[in-house]
């Protein structure tokens, strides 16, 4: 390998592990400057993400042509089909098959994926997030024919895999500090009316007791020889008392 060729693969390494990740959006950007970087750098036609599911279906989610960019992809493949790529992709930092077509590995995608794209290699790479497999990263040859993947080839597609794993823990963390955040900040509005409510009690407590003493107090007054406007004013203070402790 030339050493133009060797400081392509450096060079995009080095973009790719620069890229800091902090959210969706961020990982989705990530995903798509992944599948470029590797698409041009390994000089393939395709280079594609496939995630996971709860079910064991492995879907794309990201296909990146070269020289059309992201392009639709509703591909959705069942593990439990293909035993032998499911095994290696456990196994295997990097599934690199010469002749994908004819190899036990992934001979069982040939007529319902590999001819259909065209695709006669492949170098397939786990993703994966807090230790678990959680998708492939593929590169995909298509061309005339088979392709040899040199050992470089191999090094760097599984690299690529590995920076992408640490993208995909690195936006859990972030959401799972910023849920954390989010939480902390819920606890702390929901004590602060706790608070609220508690001095709300004390003083509505406190109120009563006045209101329950004036209260007697005016009809200690009602009870005096009081001449016209001191009944008037009394009758005021006794109304204004019942309304306070309706209000209580």
């Amino acid at each position: 390998m030339t050493d133009e060729r060797m400081s392509a693969f450096e060079k995009a390494r080095l973009t790719i592990a620069r890229a800091g990740v902090s959210s969706e959006a961020e990982l989705d950007e990530a995903v798509a400057k992944v599948t470029r970087i590797a698409s041009e750098t390994l000089d393939v036609e395709r280079s594609s993400l496939w995630m996971l599911d709860e079910d064991d279906v492995l879907r794309c989610v990201h296909l990146h042509v070269r020289g059309r960019g992201q392009v639709p992809c509703d591909v959705a493949l069942r593990m439990a089909d293909y035993p032998r790529y499911a095994e290696a992709g456990r196994t295997r930092r990097v599934i690199a098959t010469e002749d994908a077509r004819h190899d036990p590995t992934t001979e069982a995608f040939c007529h319902a994926y590999l001819e259909p794209n065209g695709i006669h290699s492949m170098l397939d790479a786990p993703v994966f997030q807090s230790g678990k497999i959680v998708g492939m990263l593929c590169q995909e040859h298509c061309g005339r024919g088979p392709r040899a993947w040199a050992t470089r080839d191999v090094d760097f597609a599984g690299s690529m895999a590995d920076l992408l794993s640490v993208a995909f823990d690195q936006a859990a963390r972030t959401e799972a500090e910023r849920a954390r955040a989010a939480a902390e900040h819920r606890l702390a509005a929901q004590e602060r009316m706790a608070a609220l409510g508690r001095l709300a009690a004390g003083v509505a407590h406190d109120l009563a007791n006045i209101v329950q003493l004036a209260t007697l107090q005016v009809a200690v007054l009602a009870r005096e020889p009081l001449g016209e406007v001191g009944r008037g004013a009394v009758a005021l203070l006794d109304d204004a008392m019942a309304q306070e402790q309706r209000l209580l």
